[in-house]
């Protein structure tokens, strides 16, 4: 009976809805800065945040180079909008970005964030959960960090069709193997 017991409370905590278990990372806006920020000691190469709030919430303010100070210019090229409730979330997301990106997951205050990283992490090998989002108590803008209210970087509503790694085009005897879609973040 306690061998029961034991593998029932092991089974409540693997299944557990922990950011740690459901394959992503929680990191505070200072954090998620820190990774955007070239020759930071956490920068890595092709991380983005991706800001999952709605068209006209992107338009309010989002994390971007200051038009004063100038402050965060780096974050225009790496600073992308796509709306967390449209139909093609997930697809858009997975055609704009690849499997091994860095991608920090942003929203209001918190709550759609952690349900979009959730999602993402099983097509996503680096998924972080950006805490309070980008308006929340401890939030992007509320700890003062660059923002701006530019078009940049909003989702244009198109979604690619992935190409497979190999396939064979018909009837002109062409093949090509290999063939690695690239992401459009990057070209």
């Amino acid at each position: 009976m306690k061998t029961i017991s034991i593998c029932f409370a092991l089974g409540l905590l693997l299944y557990s809805p922990g950011a740690a278990l459901a394959g992503y990372t929680n990191i505070t806006a200072t954090a998620a800065y820190a990774m955007l920020q070239p020759g930071n000691a956490t920068y890595h190469d092709h991380t983005y945040l991706l800001d999952i709030r709605t068209p006209s919430e992107w338009r309010s303010g989002h994390p971007g180079k200051n038009a004063l100070t100038g402050e965060g210019a780096f974050l225009d090229s790496e600073v992308f909008n796509i709306d967390f409730y449209d139909d093609l979330f997930l697809k858009a997301v997975e055609c704009h970005f690849d499997q091994d990106d860095y991608l920090l997951i942003m929203c209001g205050i918190g709550g759609r964030s952690a349900s979009a990283c959730r999602m993402l992490a099983p097509e996503f090998s680096h998924v972080y959960n950006v805490l309070h989002g980008f308006s929340g108590s401890g939030g992007w803008k509320s700890i003062g960090l660059p923002y701006n209210n530019s078009p940049v970087g909003m989702w244009d509503g198109k979604v690619c069709i992935p190409i497979p790694p190999s396939f064979l085009l018909m009837g002109s005897g062409l093949v090509l193997v290999g063939l690695r879609r690239r992401s459009k973040v990057r070209q």
